[in-house]
């Protein structure tokens, strides 16, 4: 089963998608793809294309920044049924790269997994 995890930000979901490969062994070994879905900017298109991929038993989890547009792009992916997780930073000024800086690969991901919650 592959996991999806969209994001704001391109830079957001490099960070997350390098922590997780690192996590497992490699990119070939990670089912987990990390996707940037431009945060309240999210087309029809993407929120489309996220439950498509949900309907057909792959896991969604959205991870936003925890900013107003983050919050506006959570949503606007649950209003579309797209999305069966969210991770959130819980913080209006933090977001995922800055904390998997901060943290590194190794303490970020495992930080990361606490934060994602069913929706």
């Amino acid at each position: 089963m592959c996991i999806r995890d969209s994001t704001e930000g391109a830079f957001n979901a490099v960070s997350i998608q390098q922590a997780l490969n690192d996590m497992y062994g490699g990119v070939l070994n990670n089912p987990w793809r990390c996707v940037a879905a431009s945060g309240s900017g999210a087309s029809s298109h993407q929120v489309d294309c996220l439950k498509e991929l949900k309907d057909n038993g792959i896991k969604i989890v959205a991870a936003p920044d925890s900013d107003k547009a983050g919050i506006k792009m959570l949503q606007k992916l649950q209003k579309g049924d797209a999305i069966t997780h969210y991770a959130l930073t819980g913080q209006e000024d933090i977001d995922w790269n800055d904390a998997a800086k901060a943290l590194g690969k190794k303490e970020f991901t495992k930080w990361f997994f606490s934060t994602v919650k069913s929706i």
